[in-house]
């Protein structure tokens, strides 16, 4: 009854933050620039409030919800924590950045985003509110051995049927971008044909294959030793590329994982990983200020790594990404109109790949990101868009709304399992590995419609797959004839 009553407050507690947004919101509509400091400290604030009393609510901070919440924030509202303690970030500040006109609209964007993000968190918990009832290994539907087994043989299939299009598409990939660049990375794939689509598509599975072998052998180490190098090799040939994003969201899943079904982390090992991750972010910003160079090698990348404001330039880049939302607001106030649903509808018609049946796919319809680069005459590739951003397009100011559904319905989906009963269904658990590495970049830094047919063709495909193969070895088990039924025991 305790615990009932303490997680009904800490609810309480956000939704008042959420009220609190919301007459920020009315009484700031027309902020002016100066106030942004304030504005920053007052994110900066809220976000730490509300990490601790989502702990507190849920139990768990390393969980899949908390790291979308989390990856979500520094996309949208990454630059706040710079302003908020004068920390340098170069030329990517926005408040450099942008024009004069396009400065102005920060101030709003700031408070639609933070306004988003609690309600985003309300939904979350929302979702969440009847405690959970834990279920014991043998009063599971279905065996949880079956499913292992089926996971451990699906993941060599993903792994053997990936591993020939991974190969093909890093030696196309690869000379490209050796002698051009990471920007001929993307030119390398739109000469693909209509077929030649599906090669990067399936050589996504990949890592997908690896995360699950390592899943269901989170605890024998000898036989994950081989699966964890490829992995490695996967993220360092990633990297060279360029696609940072790939890389982190895999090791983010990796680490998951290993949370979920392995030991846990800790405080040893929690010391290591934030040592690591500030000389991964000093790494990745070298790798940003490199790939763009023909002939590079890595040397090359090491020879630009700078621990000279790792934090700053860091965060500020991920940070940037609000610059989605401010072009919106001003291209919307310039003449263009709220899209009222239509981009999530049209969406889900990149379920269905554009094999010769259209001359342009009716989901470009649903490209914001696109229609934004275009309107504003952007010649430089990989904007991004960002989930907030595309509420705000849609439904104004009410976009808030669609935010605490987004954060209601993943809420559900992945809020039943978490470290402590994971290995209960191992299935249905990992769906929370695959959305992390394969979709939570789309859904943090890209359009609705960027995540539909991944959503659909990985995630939904390899469940489904796994789950009726399970299913299978359930059935002729219990088909089996006991042998005692011949010998006449009981």
């Amino acid at each position: 009854m305790k615990r009932s009553s303490n997680k009904t407050l800490f609810l309480v507690l956000v939704l008042l933050l959420c009220l609190f947004n919301v007459l920020l919101a009315i009484t700031l509509m027309n902020i002016d620039i100066g106030q942004v400091r304030i504005l920053s400290l007052i994110c900066v604030l809220e976000f730490l409030l509300m990490s601790l009393l989502w702990k507190k609510y849920y139990g768990h901070l390393l969980c899949t919800f908390y790291v979308i919440f989390a990856v979500s924030f520094a996309f949208c509202l990454g630059q706040t924590f710079c302003w908020a303690f004068n920390i340098n970030m170069g030329n990517i500040d926005l408040l450099k950045y942008l024009s004069a006109e396009s400065k102005n609209y920060i101030p709003k964007a700031i408070t639609y985003t933070i306004l988003a993000l609690s309600f985003f968190m309300l939904g979350g918990m929302l979702s969440h509110i009847k405690l959970p009832k834990t279920k014991s290994f043998h009063n599971r539907r279905r065996n949880n051995t079956f499913d292992v087994v089926a996971m451990n043989r699906i993941s060599v299939l993903l792994i053997i049927f990936s591993f020939p299009f991974v190969v093909v598409n890093f030696l196309n990939i690869l000379p490209a971008v050796f002698s051009g660049g990471y920007s001929e990375s993307y030119t390398e794939l739109l000469s693909y044909s209509k077929l030649g689509q599906f090669i990067p598509f399936f050589a996504g599975w990949l890592p997908v294959g690896l995360l699950m072998k390592y899943s269901v052998n989170c605890r024998v180490k000898r036989s994950n030793a081989f699966i964890l190098l490829i992995l490695f090799l996967y993220i360092l040939i990633t990297l060279y590329i360029g696609g940072r994003s790939i890389a982190v969201m895999t090791v983010i899943a990796l680490a998951l994982a290993k949370q979920y079904y392995g030991a846990r982390f800790n405080l040893k090992q929690i010391l290591l990983l934030i040592l690591f991750s500030y000389f991964g972010m000093g790494l990745l910003n070298a790798i940003r200020d490199t790939r763009l160079m023909v002939n590079r090698d890595v040397l090359s990348i090491f020879s630009a790594f700078s621990f000279s404001s790792v934090i700053g330039n860091f965060v500020g880049e991920l940070g940037w990404s609000m610059s989605s939302l401010v072009w919106t607001m001003q291209l919307i106030d310039s003449g263009s109109y709220f899209r009222l649903g239509e981009s999530y509808l049209y969406a889900f018609t990149a379920i269905v790949p554009n094999l010769g049946f259209w001359s342009v796919h009716p989901a470009t319809i649903a490209d914001l990101g696109a229609w934004m680069q275009d309107s504003l005459n952007l010649n430089s590739g990989g904007l991004g868009y960002t989930f907030v951003a595309e509420t705000y397009a849609n439904f104004s100011w009410v976009g808030f709304l669609m935010s605490m559904f987004f954060g209601f319905v993943i809420g559900k989906a992945f809020n039943k399992y978490n470290s402590e009963n994971a290995r209960t269904n191992y299935l249905f658990s990992f769906v929370q590995v695959m959305f992390v590495a394969i979709l939570l970049k789309s859904f943090s830094r890209s359009m609705f419609s960027s995540l539909i047919r991944q959503l659909f063709f990985t995630v939904f495909l390899i469940t489904l797959v796994s789950y009726i193969y399970s299913n299978q070895l359930n059935k002729l088990r219990e088909n089996e004839t006991p042998l005692s039924k011949y010998l006449g025991t009981n």
